[in-house]
């Protein structure tokens, strides 16, 4: 569940980064994924800033809910 988590956190904060610096329309590895991928990806990238924050928001909470044992 840890590893998980930590999957999540760096993956929430690596598309809220992208989103912020770059256009998602340029994105070329998002299409082998298939046409839902890409106009998710096309609808964030129109939601700015308010995605770009929530997804820096929710992978800052996964990490500061993080439990290592």
């Amino acid at each position: 569940m840890n590893m998980f988590r930590n999957l999540l956190t760096v993956i929430f904060f690596a598309l809220g980064v992208g989103l912020w610096v770059s256009d998602p329309s340029t994105w070329k590895w998002a299409d082998p994924a298939g046409p839902y991928v890409v106009d998710a990806l096309l609808f964030l990238g129109q939601a700015k800033p308010f995605s770009v924050i929530i997804l820096l928001v929710l992978a800052l909470t996964l990490f500061m809910t993080r439990k290592q044992y």
